[in-house]
């Protein structure tokens, strides 16, 4: 279902083209003249806190205010309905008795709403469209226009998504899909503070309210210190945070997830109930990762970590390690793996674990060469003892 708005649908209409359209439809040609004659010579000028700028002539548009203006405007848009009607759309049937009894538009004013089952049938839609546009002075309205996928198949036959600078790739509806679910305009999005927009989704969305679960307040104390480290690289940062307050957006986390919608997207879960311990703890692909990152930066135990070492960085047996360094290692694999979780969510995409692997153990070397950049080959050498993998 295509639902098209026109963007000031009422003030777009050319004169020309709405006399053309009411000789076609059989009016009197002495009723368009006297149309004519109202609508020649309009001006309007602007007024701005009292102060009125020049006249100029208004060349488009039904008069506002005017009780033929309704009227003049469902002639103007009336070929375009027609013509979407009568195209080769398959619609959908009203009555099993009557196979004719098929909608495939409806419209009120300037919102129009099309019925559409394949993307050869949006693509007819759109070009009656243009060709609307090009000789009637409307323009679409993009940022009002909306779709819903309703029924079986595949949604992902629509392949982009228009917007106003251009077309987003498939990939990026999802991410969209939940934006609008979480109630955040595009205004707010470019407007209000990350924080700000966090705080409202947290608030609106999650089955409990932010706590830390079942943290001591030494846990907590060294926790902060370890999050709020320089250390941290910015990238991973946030994701720490989330983690650290129990707040990833894990599917039994959300408040708007039907029950039979709470399962851990991974299909070898089995619809598990997918919480924060289920993510860091149980979940089969993101054990083998540990046992694998695990191995090959010789600390094994990274498969074996409780709770409170994953969210909060309470470490314990790290030996000579740094656990700061510890942190920073727990939070890469994290974020890789969540990474490919959110892939799986929302494409339908599966990593290997191999490619995950690779990525983890690529990042750690830039965020170690990094280090070595600030603090020297000596420094980098104290802060990463213990973890023996290889720096190009």
């Amino acid at each position: 279902m295509l639902a098209l708005d026109q963007a000031k649908a009422f003030d777009r209409v050319n004169h020309e083209y709405l006399w053309s359209v009411l000789l076609k439809y059989g009016l009197p040609g002495g009723f368009v003249d006297w149309l004519k004659i109202l609508y020649a010579g309009a001006e309007s000028f602007p007024l701005v806190n009292g102060w009125s700028g020049s006249p100029f002539e208004v060349g488009s548009g039904v008069r506002q205010g005017c009780p033929l203006s309704p009227l003049l405007y469902v002639f103007a848009i009336d070929p375009f309905i027609r013509r979407i009607d009568r195209g080769p759309l398959a619609g959908v049937r009203m009555s099993l008795e009557e196979p004719e009894a098929t909608l495939r538009v409806v419209a009120y004013a300037d919102d129009v709403t099309v019925f559409v089952s394949s993307g050869g049938e949006a693509e007819y839609v759109m070009s009656e469209v243009e060709r609307y546009s090009e000789v009637s002075g409307s323009v679409i309205n993009r940022d009002k226009c909306e779709s819903l996928w309703l029924g079986g198949g595949d949604p992902s036959q629509v392949k982009d998504l228009r917007t106003p600078h251009g077309y987003l790739p498939a990939y990026v509806t999802p991410i969209l899909k939940v934006i609008r679910r979480w109630g955040l305009g595009v205004r707010e999005i470019r407007t209000q503070s990350r924080r700000s927009l966090d705080e409202r989704v947290l608030l609106t969305h999650f089955q409990k309210p932010l706590a830390l679960k079942d943290c001591p307040s030494r846990d907590l104390d060294k926790g902060l210190q370890l999050l709020n480290s320089a250390r941290i690289p910015l990238k991973f940062w946030d994701l720490a945070w989330r983690c650290f307050h129990g707040k990833l957006y894990v599917r039994g986390n959300l408040r708007y997830r039907n029950s039979d919608e709470r399962g851990c997207p991974r299909e070898e879960c089995g619809d598990i109930l997918e919480s924060m311990e289920h993510f860091l703890l149980q979940c089969p692909f993101n054990t083998e990762v540990y046992k694998r990152v695990g191995a090959s930066i010789g600390w094994p135990r990274l498969a074996n970590l409780s709770y409170a070492e994953w969210a909060y960085g309470a470490f314990k047996g790290l030996g000579r390690r740094d656990p700061c360094t510890a942190f920073i290692v727990s939070i890469v694999v994290r974020y890789f793996t969540w990474s490919a979780r959110c892939l799986v969510s929302t494409q339908q995409k599966v990593l290997p674990v191999e490619e995950v692997c690779r990525n983890i153990l690529g990042d750690l070397v830039k965020v170690r060469s990094l280090e070595c950049e600030r603090v020297g080959t000596d420094g980098v050498s104290y802060l990463w003892r213990g973890f023996t993998f290889d720096v190009p």
